[in-house]
C-alpha cells in the first residue's frame, strides 16, 4: 500500500485550514464522515488541490516571486539594536561608607579594683 495522504496534511500543505478541506471534500463527495485524520484517496486528492489551486493561481510568474518575497521579508523581522540603560545606583551617605570602612572596636572586659591590685 502506498504512503497515507490525510486532510490535516493536504491542509498544511495548502496552507488553508483543515476545515476548509473538510468544507470541500464534504461538497464534492456528499459524506458527513471526514475528519482531520481522514486518510484522502486519489479522486479526494485531485479536488482538493484542484479548488485551492484555481484560488491561488497567478497571472504570471512575477506576481509569484513578489509575494513570495513578501512572506519571506514579512517572516523574518530585522532586529534592531537597542541600547539597554544601566540603572542609576544612589549615592551612599559618609556614614553608611564609613561603617562598612571601620570594623566597631573590641569590647575590653571592664577593669576593677580587685583585678588591678592582684597584679
Amino acid at each position: 500500500m502506498g504512503n497515507k495522504y490525510r486532510v490535516h496534511e493536504a491542509a498544511k500543505d495548502m496552507g488553508v485550514a483543515s476545515n476548509d478541506v473538510l468544507e470541500i471534500l464534504k461538497k464534492y463527495f456528499h459524506k458527513d464522515d471526514y475528519k482531520h485524520m481522514t486518510v484522502l484517496e486519489e479522486p479526494e486528492i485531485n479536488v482538493v488541490l484542484a479548488h485551492f489551486t484555481s484560488l491561488k493561481q497567478m497571472e504570471n510568474l512575477d506576481e509569484a516571486k513578489a509575494a513570495q518575497e513578501k512572506i519571506k521579508s514579512a517572516s523574518r523581522p530585522k532586529a534592531k539594536a537597542v541600547p539597554v540603560p544601566e540603572a542609576p545606583q544612589a549615592p551612599k551617605k559618609e556614614e553608611e561608607t564609613a561603617k562598612a570602612v571601620v570594623p566597631p572596636a573590641p569590647s575590653a572586659p571592664p577593669v576593677t579594683a580587685s583585678s588591678s591590685a592582684s597584679v
